[in-house]
């Protein structure tokens, strides 16, 4: 059969196809499902893939199992010849389960049927197979000739260790085509198992750069080992980080390097990210994170600047620039999505500080289509609410606060279309007395709480503002209204619950707030969901002197 002996010529010569064409001669197709494969682009692909898959099993299986694969082979090659208009897709209803609109689908399920029952016969591939330079040849080869759908259904099938271990190899010598098998392409769940070599890694190899991918993790956190998250998206923009790790440190070869001078000379300085500059504009805790996140990413690529030029012996300029590239693409990956972490709900990122001063020009609201438009409020109060919530974190003046606050602006904005809770105006003016006061005065609920609990109060102490403190405190504030008592909320995952603005006090304030809180009433002896009080706290507050840890420690009834 013109097919077979394609197949025959490809594993003694080694050759490739041409990627335009099957493996066989289409001049001497004589079968319709020959004839359709070499009109069809798409089987074509799958033909060629096949065939160098077959290829490498019979070049690697012993001579008592290579005498059946062949045998399978030919009883596969006339059930697919007998694919026709009312042919059911593949007589494997696990693979099809419904019966084909065409000889076309026919063809696709037979081919893609073939390929899922050969792979896991694959020796290099088996997970008992060792780890030699035979077994990575061969399933080097056999990875050039997968597709990520081709190692989603083998890694289904068997503990992913030994391929993982293989990927490494993989990401070594093919960085490209390794990212092409191996990255996110699914987002669900699919890509939270599947083999992903696991010993590559920036932050390993070049330690300097792991403040960076720490910060950049726990402010877009996707953490696909995160038990909260499986199910969702998360998972697939984890695997975009971790390739992005990996490539780090392998996408250096000299033909990579080649390849991407002119891309690389782009990014020899850190470039705008607008994701992190974005996102910097949205809260309190944001905009602290992305500040360090811009200091931690010059040391990084100082480090890998230096990494490149004595591990990989590249040109100061040459490492530079790729040391520029992968810090970027770093950023990149973590910011150019919300991360699932923020402490804002994703929609408010629809608007930004040019919306807020387009506003303040000339009291126009912002006419804009926003991603996942859906969940946002549009009406013009909630529009105000956002643009306030801008001006608060952005520092803008006092006048232009009030003037929001005077347009109807919403002050305690409620969960929309099955969203968390957002943060309030009065959360995000903690740094702020006056704005404090104002929100209070029009209507702004003190003890209103996000999705994780916490208040108001409990933001004012984290950013140490004693006068913001003592403003809500006397608007109303409870001095022991606690986070919620569950740790576990949707992809967050906090180590503990129940936690007391007295407790948020002796971890990042000092003993003024501490005194503030005890004199409106605060418990000291309050617990939090692991049984924890605000003296266990105390133990994790940098922040204070040696004197002001004293005084802490009396006011808590402390041992000195």
């Amino acid at each position: 059969m013109p097919w077979l002996a394609g197949l025959m010529f490809s594993f003694a010569t080694g050759a490739v196809p041409e990627p335009a064409t099957p493996s066989f001669d289409c001049a001497k197709a004589r079968t319709r499902a020959e004839q359709l494969v070499c009109t069809d682009a798409e089987l074509a692909g799958l033909d060629r893939r096949l065939a160098r898959i077959y290829a490498e099993l019979h070049r690697t299986l012993p001579a008592t199992r290579r005498k059946q694969l062949i045998a399978d082979q030919r009883a596969w090659l006339a059930e697919r010849d007998d694919c026709g208009p009312a042919t059911p897709c593949a007589r494997n209803a696990a693979i099809s389960g419904t019966a084909c609109r065409s000889s076309a689908q026919c063809l696709y399920y037979h081919y893609r049927s073939r390929i899922a029952q050969l792979l896991p016969q694959a020796p290099a591939l088996a997970p008992e197979a060792i780890h030699d330079a035979a077994t990575i040849a061969s399933a080097l080869r056999l990875f050039d000739a997968m597709t990520p759908e081709d190692l989603n259904e083998l890694a289904q099938h068997r503990p992913d260790e030994h391929l993982s271990e293989l990927s490494c190899d993989y990401f070594r010598r093919q960085p490209r085509e390794a990212e092409r098998l191996f990255g996110a392409h699914f987002y669900s769940t699919r890509d939270g198992w599947q083999p992903l070599c696991r010993t590559l890694d920036v932050t390993r190899t070049v330690p300097e750069t792991a403040p960076l991918v720490a910060a950049l993790r726990s402010a877009y956190s996707a953490d696909g080992d995160n038990t909260g998250c499986k199910g969702s998206m998360t998972v697939g923009f984890a695997r975009e980080q971790r390739v992005a790790a990996i490539l780090a440190v392998v996408e250096t070869a000299p033909d990579i390097r080649a390849r991407d001078e002119a891309r690389a000379a782009r990014t020899a300085k850190l470039g705008y990210t607008p994701g992190l500059a974005h996102w910097a504009q949205q809260g309190l805790w944001e905009k602290r994170q992305a500040a360090r996140i811009e200091q931690l990413a010059v040391h990084a690529r100082t480090a890998l600047d230096r990494y490149y030029r004595q591990q990989h012996g590249l040109k100061p300029a040459q490492a530079a620039a790729t040391a520029g590239y992968h810090v970027q693409r770093l950023l990149d990956v973590y910011t150019g999505r919300v991360g699932a972490s923020s402490t804002l709900s994703y929609t408010s990122y629809c608007y930004d500080r040019k919306d807020l001063d387009a506003y303040l020009a000339n009291d126009a609201l912002p006419q804009k289509s926003c991603p996942n438009g859906e969940f946002i409020n549009t009406a013009p109060a909630a529009v105000r609410g956002y643009l306030l919530a801008l001006a608060l974190v952005n520092d803008y003046p006092q006048p232009a606060v009030e003037r929001l606050i005077g347009a109807g602006a919403e002050l305690n904005p409620a969960p929309y279309k099955f969203l968390s809770p957002p943060e309030t105006p009065l959360m995000l003016a903690a740094a702020r007395p006056q704005a404090i006061a104002a929100l209070l005065k029009a209507g702004a609920e003190p003890n209103r709480q996000n999705n994780f609990g916490k208040t108001a109060l409990m933001y004012a102490i984290a950013e140490n503002q004693p006068d913001s403190a003592r403003a809500l405190l006397s608007g109303g504030a409870d001095a022991n209204l606690a986070t919620y008592p569950d740790p576990h909320i949707g992809c967050n995952q906090l180590k503990a619950g129940s936690r007391t603005p007295l407790m948020y006090a002796a971890w990042h304030a000092t003993p003024a707030l501490a005194r503030l809180l005890l004199d409106h009433g605060a418990d000291p002896a309050a617990r939090d969901s692991t049984g924890g009080t605000a003296q266990d706290y105390l133990r994790l507050n940098e922040k204070l002197t040696p004197r002001q840890r004293a005084e802490m420690k009396r006011l808590l009834k402390m041992p000195p």
